[in-house]
């Protein structure tokens, strides 16, 4: 149980960097071609992880308030977990249609 903590904390930094490489490979998308999609994907992916962090903060705090603002700020955060990652899902989805779009115009 010792290394519970640990794990935690190591599986937490691995989620982050991969968030932040996912923001990076959006940058890539936006610079290589501009369009709605790349744009979406940039927005989604950013959005995700501001709301992660933002989400940390506040569980942080409302932690010390007690178990009910705990409850509350839980249910705002997947709501608005669930908003930015549909974002993503439709940049995603966007940049991909329209780069095959681009490639079949080519062939």
């Amino acid at each position: 149980m010792e290394e519970l903590p640990v794990l935690n904390i190591f599986g937490g930094i691995l989620i982050y960097i991969a968030k932040f490489l996912i923001v990076i490979a959006s940058i890539l998308a936006v610079y290589k071609k501009k369009t709605t999609g790349s744009i979406l994907l940039l927005i989604g992916a950013i959005s995700i992880l501001v709301g992660d962090v933002a989400s940390t903060v506040l569980l942080f705090h409302a932690g010390r308030t007690g178990a009910e603002q705990v409850v509350k700020i839980t249910g705002v955060n997947s709501l608005v977990a669930a908003c930015t990652h549909l974002l993503f899902a439709t940049g995603v989805l966007a940049y991909i249609v329209q780069t095959a779009k681009d490639k079949t115009k080519t062939e």
